[in-house]
């Protein structure tokens, strides 16, 4: 859960979006951050056997997804949209592991890397374009200046968004989805909010992309942005084939041998299935291209409308604040203490404290010692005398000892 991002030990992850954006792009969307989904696979004789702890990932997975997705919406960071992207399809893949769909979510697995990886690269270009500048306000109109950037984060986008046929997405989403759909008990409820998730993936991606890339195509642009170079543009092209072409890889036979033949449906089935996440995701996508290329304003009343559920969605539902709270303020103010008062009132004192002690025995003792060698026979003299008096008081020997 930790190293995938999932709820509730999900808050490192667009916090990493700080590093550089070709990280990003390797570590978190294709590799580290998919390695609990990969875990959990791997381990699936185990879950077979455990399905409480199964149905606990599951559980997690579909929440998961939908939570990110709902935060993704309102961000503004071209980073972080992504970064709870990355969240949200992971969700899906923990989802599909959970429900015994494995190969399902494997296969989500590997289309993402595909195409999240594709999106943090050109999202990469564009900051580099802007001076660093991450806020999608700021962008838009891009298609003169970073048209390979601008196409190939399109096909991303429809990747992601799950537009139909060619794109890889379409395939390994629609899998996982109808996966949990069409399983046996109450699954069926994670597959709605997979459904949901969906569409509010095509709504955040296609508002990502209309306000960052803009809409306005054939407008024309004065700000003379320069397209990146091939060492940055060359990678993003491999990644957009990618995004198109791996959903036509036969992962389900080469996965066979681990985890068995996929449960199959009907034809009838299978494209009923299919036409809700398109519907879904063409309502998500509709949706944004009315809120924000057609007409904008009423993106503005309809934020002013829902201010409160906004404000919640923006600020993440305040659980950085949370943890802020529970976990990071308490913990400044242990920290506090044991550097304030622990360790130089009782750790430190206690060691000075023995060392004071020792030192003032030492000047006690040190009048002893005073050089001169009759000095010293005197106090041999006395502790002889001093001896011989203790034996003989334990024997009985002094005068009074034998009157008695």
């Amino acid at each position: 859960m930790a190293k995938s991002a999932q709820l509730p030990l999900h808050t490192w992850l667009p916090d990493a979006m700080e590093g550089p954006t070709p990280v990003s792009a390797l570590i978190h969307a294709a590799t580290m951050v998919t390695a609990g989904v990969y875990l959990v696979a791997r381990m699936h004789l185990l879950y077979d056997w455990a399905p409480a702890a199964a149905a606990t990932v599951a559980v997690i997975g579909g929440l998961t997804a939908l939570f990110a997705a709902t935060i993704g919406t309102a961000q503004i960071d071209i980073k972080r949209i992504l970064a709870y992207s990355t969240m949200s399809q992971i969700g899906y893949m923990f989802l599909a592991v959970g429900i015994g769909a494995y190969t399902a979510g494997m296969f989500h697995f590997m289309t993402h890397a595909f195409f999240k990886a594709l999106l943090f690269l050109a999202a990469g270009n564009v900051i580099h374009a802007f001076h660093e500048d991450q806020d999608i306000r700021h962008m838009g109109n891009l298609r003169a200046g970073l048209p390979v950037t601008f196409w190939t984060f399109l096909i991303g986008t429809l990747s992601i968004s799950g537009f139909p046929i060619v794109t890889a997405g379409f395939w390994s989403k629609d899998e996982v989805i109808r996966a949990a759909l069409s399983a046996a008990g109450s699954e069926y409820v994670l597959g709605i909010l997979a459904l949901i998730t969906a569409g509010l993936t095509a709504f955040y991606m296609f508002r990502l992309f209309i306000i960052a890339f803009g809409w306005e195509w054939l407008a024309h642009d004065d700000r003379h942005l320069h397209e990146a170079p091939p060492v940055q543009t060359i990678p993003i092209i491999i990644l957009a084939a990618g995004a198109v072409v791996a959903g036509y890889i036969p992962v389900a036979s080469f996965l066979s041998p681990v985890f068995g033949q996929p449960v199959e449906v009907g034809t009838l089935a299978f494209w009923g299935l299919a036409g809700l996440t398109l519907a879904a995701s063409a309502l998500g996508f509709g949706l944004a291209y009315l809120l924000y290329a057609r007409r904008p304003e009423l993106a503005v009343a309809w934020r002013t409308r829902i201010a409160p559920i906004h404000a919640l969605v923006e600020h993440k539902y305040y659980i950085d604040e949370l943890y802020d709270r529970v976990f990071v303020r308490p913990g400044l103010a242990l920290a506090r203490f044991l550097s304030d008062v622990l360790e130089p009132r009782v750790i430190d004192g206690v060691v000075n404290g023995v060392a004071a002690f020792f030192l003032l025995e030492a000047n006690e003792f040190r009048g002893i010692q005073t050089g001169r060698v009759r000095s010293y026979a005197l106090v041999t003299l006395g502790g002889a005398v001093g001896v011989l008096v203790i034996v003989a008081l334990y024997l009985g020997y002094l005068p009074w000892k034998l009157g008695a």
